[in-house]
């Protein structure tokens, strides 16, 4: 699905949710949350590809493939953590929202670490041998 549609299928949930909110308000946030999910099934094929072509990128250097891996592991935390945050201030519930976002931003700190790691040892083994 192109984006051009998905972002047209966004506005169209949007504008049916705002005019169902004032018929039946609890439907509207049905119709919002039901938009949201069919929207992410029509991204995650874009995304798969994305992370195809990056797989023959990384094939290309073995340093970077190493990198590479947990980059789109902390990419994809940040996307499904986003989502999961928005779908609950969605569904009226900001505090959990905090809380989500939170859990992903644990998450990526310790999925960075090995990163983080390496390139302090690059750095001091730069620094010894000059």
């Amino acid at each position: 699905m192109s984006l051009a549609a998905v972002c047209a299928m966004g506005v169209l949930g949007a504008l049916a949710s705002l005019y169902l909110k004032e018929l039946r308000p609890e439907l509207a946030r049905l119709l919002a949350l039901g938009t949201g999910v069919v929207i992410m099934a029509a991204v995650l094929p874009m995304a798969a590809e994305f992370v195809e072509g990056i797989r023959g990128f990384s094939q290309l250097d073995l340093y970077a493939g190493s990198f590479l891996g947990p980059l789109l592991k902390i990419t994809g935390i940040a996307y499904i953590a986003q989502f999961a945050a928005e779908l609950c201030r969605d569904a009226g519930e900001n505090a959990l929202a905090g809380r989500v976002e939170f859990a992903g931003k644990t998450a990526i700190s310790l999925m960075s670490f090995p990163i983080i790691k390496e390139v302090f040892m690059s750095l001091m083994s730069l620094i010894e041998s000059g």
